[in-house]
């Protein structure tokens, strides 16, 4: 297969539009210094977004039990933090639905893991890093986005790289290496750079399959082990998988990254299964 990464990425017209006020919300969410007014601001002035907000602020999930009618409103009511996240999650479902599903390639099931991984990534931060805590469930929640790419311009080719994924029980990664010589993560690293997105979100993207790849003392090696974790987590919860040892079949290099023994692992596991179903809100809300 003859591509490269750039050439892909400059394919940009052929992907699905992107609402320019949801990726103004990306970038406000990603800055862990953004403040009430910023967010309403930026809400406020796209229709269609504040009333898809305020359709959720208002549905029986919150059972609130006045009508919400403005955006400053549900911030008060349901919290900024929440606010946030559900803006963030609008944006970036708002151009996953843009993209093709096919019997190969499993929309639904790429956008759950991006749900997913945002939701463990927030978990990760608020108990290890707290101040950023937004940039980590924003980074998670992009951090396969070069998958959506790869497979509006690569089209049957990136459905044969599914297929041999899928029939060598090789992650997507290591057979993108093989064919291409770069993976999705690394496309998805060139796009939200192209974006002018943070630098975090980035490394997030081009590294979550490999935290090795950069010093552990670099400026984003701390984000870049949260979006790597997250996207194990993600799978093994996603895919039902059993103990540390489906962890170490999924990636066996992931005891070089984190040192857990198997019940500092159940701990972790269950911590994250609680935070998932206590969040059921996000997947009812954009139907995962």
């Amino acid at each position: 297969m003859n591509y490269q990464i750039d050439k892909i990425v400059n394919q940009i017209e052929r992907l699905p539009t992107r609402n320019h006020v949801a990726f103004e919300v990306i970038q406000l969410c990603a800055d862990p210094n953004s403040t009430v007014n910023q967010l309403k601001s930026i809400i406020s002035s796209d229709q269609v977004l504040t009333s898809q907000i305020l359709r959720i602020a208002n549905s029986s999930y919150f059972n609130y039990p006045r009508t919400i009618h403005s955006i400053e409103r549900a911030i008060v009511i349901l919290g900024f933090n929440l606010i946030r996240d559900i803006a963030i999650s609008i944006a970036i479902y708002s151009f996953y639905k843009g993209f093709r599903k096919s019997s190969v390639f499993d929309l639904r099931y790429v956008w759950r893991h991006a749900l997913l991984s945002g939701i463990i990534g927030r978990t990760l931060g608020k108990k290890y890093d707290p101040e950023n805590q937004s940039l980590f469930y924003v980074g998670c929640l992009l951090h396969d986005i070069g998958k959506l790419v790869e497979s509006r311009t690569m089209n049957e080719d990136f459905d044969f790289l599914l297929e041999k994924s899928h029939q060598e029980g090789l992650r997507l990664d290591v057979v993108e290496k093989k064919f291409l010589n770069f993976h999705h993560g690394q496309v998805g690293g060139k796009l939200l750079e192209k974006w002018n997105l943070p630098e975090e979100l980035v490394q997030m993207a081009i590294h979550h399959h490999d935290p090795s790849r950069i010093p552990s003392t670099a400026r984003h090696g701390h984000a870049i082990r949260v979006a790597y974790l997250s996207n194990i987590l993600a799978h093994y919860i996603q895919d039902g998988m059993k103990g540390l040892e489906a962890i170490l079949q999924y990636d066996a290099n992931f005891t070089r990254h984190f040192r857990f023994n198997e019940e500092e692992f159940q701990e972790l596991i269950t911590t994250v299964q609680e935070v998932v179903e206590e969040n059921q809100v996000y997947f009812d809300i954009l139907q995962v």
